[in-house]
């Protein structure tokens, strides 16, 4: 069975758009939620140029269905993305290997 994953990038615009019913991406969420092929990998914008923010800012503007069981959006630790190009390499390296990727020895 193909594992499928579907990264959500998260900065300060990410849920800007949850004013609505229902966000397609609410909606695209769930949807890989409830396909056990589908994994989820959080991805955390820390600079600030490029829409970065806290963490909890995002509890604020997302959906407190995907929040809340049985969606569970958070339950897995986000990749950080930092702004130093050293520290932003190790972690494009770590979404690869959430995606499967051996690590580099």
């Amino acid at each position: 069975m193909r594992q499928l994953f579907f990264l959500l990038y998260l900065n300060q615009d990410t849920f800007e758009d949850n004013d609505q019913d229902e966000s397609n991406l609410t909606r695209i969420i769930k949807l890989c939620i409830a396909d056990a092929k589908t994994s989820i990998i959080l991805v955390h914008e820390k600079d600030v140029s490029k829409g970065g923010c806290e963490f909890d800012e995002f509890f604020k503007h997302c959906p407190e269905e995907l929040i809340k069981p049985p969606n569970n959006l958070f339950g897995d630790v986000a990749v950080p993305l930092y702004t130093t190009e050293e520290y932003r390499i190790v972690s494009l390296r770590e979404i690869l290997c959430k995606m499967g990727a051996e690590s580099m020895k």
